[in-house]
């Protein structure tokens, strides 16, 4: 298969900035963009959206671990103190 055959298919991998945009949107809704986030980052069929939705799993994994080690050290609370008179 040539490659302008292969990138009329779209199987290329590549996303337009715009398809980007949709995708993280699509991700960023509870539970629903969450399943399919998950879903999109095992399939193959997408190389681009598959990167895409792994890159956003490692994202939202980094997040979710230091709002755990926030948590877990208890500096949240004085931090939201320094934040509250700050204002």
């Amino acid at each position: 298969m040539s490659a302008a055959t292969n990138n009329k298919q779209g199987n290329n991998g590549d996303l337009t900035p715009w398809g980007i945009f949709g995708y993280i949107l699509l991700f960023s809704i509870p539970v629903i963009g969450w399943i399919l986030m998950i879903v999109f980052a095992c399939l193959h069929s997408h190389a681009g959206r598959r990167d895409l939705a792994r890159g956003f799993c490692l994202f939202v994994l980094f997040w979710i671990i230091v709002a755990v080690i926030v948590k877990l050290t208890g500096i949240g609370g004085p931090v939201v103190d320094w934040l509250n008179s700050t204002m």
